[in-house]
């Protein structure tokens, strides 16, 4: 099984759009689409970022407000 990530709460304005993205956070690859109905939200990572040691994930809410996180 490969990598995967939840998110359990978020703040913003929903409709929110997840993206995983390489540690320079330029390239970024679109995941899906979740609500705070879908919480807590858990998807996998999509290759070649789940076998990477650094990546970032990005989510945008409909007012286009950014948050990143890179682990």
């Amino acid at each position: 099984m490969g990598r995967q990530i939840t998110i359990s709460a978020m703040t913003g304005t929903q409709d929110y759009h997840l993206y995983v993205c390489d540690n320079t956070s330029l390239t970024c690859v679109y995941l899906s689409t979740f609500d705070n109905a879908d919480l807590p939200y858990t998807t996998l990572i999509p290759s070649p970022f789940d076998t990477v040691d650094d990546y970032c994930i990005k989510i945008v809410d409909s007012n286009n407000c950014e948050i990143i996180k890179c682990y």
